[in-house]
Order: C-alpha cells, then structure tokens, then sequence
C-alpha cells in the first residue's frame, strides 16, 4: 500500500480579504504601527544628507559626500592622508553645527593641524543660521536641569582604553539620540574613529593575546550599533590601516585588520594612497622640500552609489587639501575643461564665458564663491554625475528644459551654500 502523501500545497492568499481590506493596506497599518518611512533616493535629497568632504572631486566620486546615516571607512598606507580627511570632516559638521565625537585610539591628534585645516576642538556649538551658540540647562548635583544656561561644546574628545568601552559610548549617545524625521535636513552628529586596527580588545593584555580577539570583539559588538546609525542619522567615519598576508607570492598581499565584520558592516570604503607617479612631479621649495602630496581615493564599496570611482586630490602639507587643485580636477572630471596646447585652459560651463584663460587668471577664477555656488547646482540637480558616469548631461525631475537656448535651468531654488567654507 502505497503511503498518502501528507504535504499540503500552500494556499494562494486572496489579494482582497474577507473584510475588504487588501494585503497592502496591513502591511501599511504594521509598518505604520513601527514608524517605518520610506527612503526618498532623489540626488537633492541625497546631496542635503550628505557632509561635505571638502574636496569636490571626493564628493563627486562618492555621490555627494559623506553620507548621513552611513559607516564610512577609509583605508590606505601610512602618510596617505586618512587624518587629514578626517579633520576636514570634522571642520565641515563644525561649520554646519553639527556635534563631533572623536575617539582617538591612537592619541596622534594634532591641534595645529586641526585649526590650520579650519576645526576648533575647544570651540561652541553654534547655530549656522543666526551664528549664535546653542545653549542648554546647566545640570545640578542632583541630574536635574537648573535655570544657569551653559554652552554646548562642538566636540567630545574620548580616549578610550578598549575597544569595547568606544562601542559602549557609542551605544549609550545613540540610544539617547531622538530619531531623525527627515534625512534631508543633515546628520544629527559626527562619530570619528582613529582608528579600528589601534582598537584593543579587553581580553588581551601584554601577557595573554588570543588570537582573533580584535574579530570576536567588532563581531559582536558592532550589530548593537549598526542599525541605530542610519535611525538616528549618524555618520560613523573611521580609519583602517593596512596589512600584509605572510607567503603570498600571487595576487595583492594587502589586507585590512579588525577581521571580515569590519569588511561586510561598512557602507562606503574609500582607499587612500599617494600618487608616486605625480609625486616627482610635485611643487618643493628652495631647499628641496615637497609642499604637496598629490593622493588618489578610491571607493571600494559604496551602498549609496556607484562603486570603483577614483578621485584625485592634492594636500598642502601642513594646511590640508588644496581648494585650487581639487576645482580644477573637479571640472576635468565632469568635462568641463580643456587644455590647449600652448598652456591656456578653456571652461566650458554653461553660464560662464567660453573664452581661453592663462594659469594666472584661472587660479584667480577657479577659486571664486559663484564657480562654487555653480558646481553645488550641478551636483544637486545631478547634472555633474551624468556628466561623471555618462558623459552628458541629464535632465532630472527637478529641472526644465528652455526651449529657446536648450539650458538646463532649476524649477526650485537650490539651497545656497555659505560663501567662506573651511
């Protein structure tokens, strides 16, 4: 006797239930019931989240900047300039009034540095609007608020013992965090990590070093916090060093410390390395120093973009990123620009004049507020990453089109950026 197949074939769910309320409408109700919203992927949406990196070149390879909500790693080799983007990220939440958290693993912060490239650590949190500080309600022996108001301080500087005391910290300030309504309106705050490979576990000292203790302590503490960056709206922005795998012969020997959780939880990887190539090339003094370090960035990953874009930048030594350079390489990269053969260079921006400009009259025009206000319109509008990827421009939603000169004109006002910029 043959035995009777028990398995039953699923049943096919009715688009329209008995009460008449459709499958859509209850998944609405339970995401509703979760504050669950959409996710607007518009590039101006996109461009008012991120935070400027200072480098236009950067922000055009990564999608607009650095991303809010997101993990970001940069990576590279000793000298590659990973700090110095670090503090020009600072610079930027600081002028934006954003608050900054920086854990310093490796007690290498240099306060000159910092203020040459335009970050105040010992500054006030100010409002961006009215330039004012934001004050709050001076806290008494007891925890609660006293009527004395007291400024609030633009950075919070930790020097952590472990590795697992920053990711306490961490999960304590975010838990604390209200939850962002609008990702447009900007990241809430700025966590800098320097860096992951300086991050010592609690359960290794000078005598007891297991191995894959640095592995077992990201791996489990780094799902407590993953997800509350992108519900708080919190940019995590952390360095990475570089290793060499023992016995490879064949193929890239370079590898990341930290293990394979600090590989797959990031959503933007950016490899910095400096530019040997350019580097005899370089600008020295009269007793032979170099005064710049042309690097090159590379997205190895990115969730928010398109990956495997390389930007070049170049940094003075000892006051950071070089604004002249990056324009420069900003226009080479969308198209935008031409050398001639007997050294003038021609711009080719709608708006602008079409003429030839000698070096010395374009380094005074490449650092002008409107080509900055212009390159912003670009990229909000999308127009530079058309341009960037496809070689032409594109008309997005948010534009229209003249029909008598075919420019491409906003049909909204764009947000205008501040003149003087860190």
């Amino acid at each position: 006797m043959a035995r009777k197949n028990t398995v039953e074939e699923p049943a096919v769910l009715p688009v329209q239930s008995q009460a008449g309320v459709t499958i859509a409408q209850k998944i609405g109700a339970v995401a509703a019931n979760y504050n669950e919203r959409p996710v607007n992927l518009d590039r101006g949406d996109l461009m008012l989240s991120c935070l400027h990196s200072r480098s236009w070149a950067l922000d055009l390879s990564m999608g607009g900047g650095w991303a809010g909500g997101r993990w970001i790693t940069i990576l590279g080799p000793e000298g590659s300039g990973k700090s110095t983007l670090l503090y020009h990220a600072c610079a930027m939440a600081q002028y934006r009034g954003i608050p900054v958290v920086i854990f310093d693993h490796e007690g290498s912060a240099d306060i000159v540095y910092m203020k040459n490239i335009g970050f105040e650590p010992y500054a006030n949190l100010r409002n961006p609007l009215t330039g004012q500080d934001v004050m709050t309600p001076k806290l008494g022996a007891n925890g609660k608020p006293l009527k004395t108001m007291i400024p609030v301080p633009s950075c919070h500087y930790y020097q952590p013992g472990t590795g697992e005391s920053t990711y306490r910290i961490m999960y304590q300030i975010l838990e604390g965090l209200p939850d962002v309504v609008d990702p447009s309106a900007g990241p809430q705050a700025l966590f800098v990590v320097d860096s992951f490979a300086a991050m010592r576990s609690e359960n290794v000292d000078v005598d007891k070093n297991p191995m894959g203790a640095p592995a077992r302590m990201h791996s489990t503490w780094i799902p407590f916090v993953i997800n509350l960056f992108a519900k708080k709206g919190v940019i995590l922005l952390g360095t990475n060093q570089i290793r060499e795998k023992i016995g490879i012969k064949f193929g890239n020997p370079e590898t990341e410390p930290g293990g394979w959780a600090l590989k797959f939880y990031p959503d933007v990887k950016v490899r910095v390395s400096r530019d040997h190539m350019l580097m005899s090339k370089g600008v020295v003094d009269r007793e032979g120093a170099e005064l710049f370090l042309p690097c090159t960035a590379r997205t190895l990953k990115n969730k928010v973009f398109r990956p495997f874009q390389i930007a070049p930048f170049r940094i003075q030594l000892g006051w950071g990123i070089d604004r002249l350079t990056d324009v420069y390489n900003w226009l080479e990269m969308t198209k935008q620009v031409s050398k001639t053969s007997n050294g003038r260079y021609t711009v080719e921006m709608e708006g602008w004049n079409q003429q030839s400009w000698p070096w010395s009259a374009a380094t005074e025009w490449l650092l002008t507020d409107e080509l900055a206000q212009a390159i912003h319109g670009q990229m909000y509008n999308g127009e530079a990453f058309a341009r960037y990827i496809y070689g032409k421009p594109d008309v997005s939603p948010d534009v229209e089109e003249d029909e008598d000169t075919g420019a491409v004109k906003p049909i909204a006002e764009l947000p205008q950026i501040p003149a003087e910029t860190p």
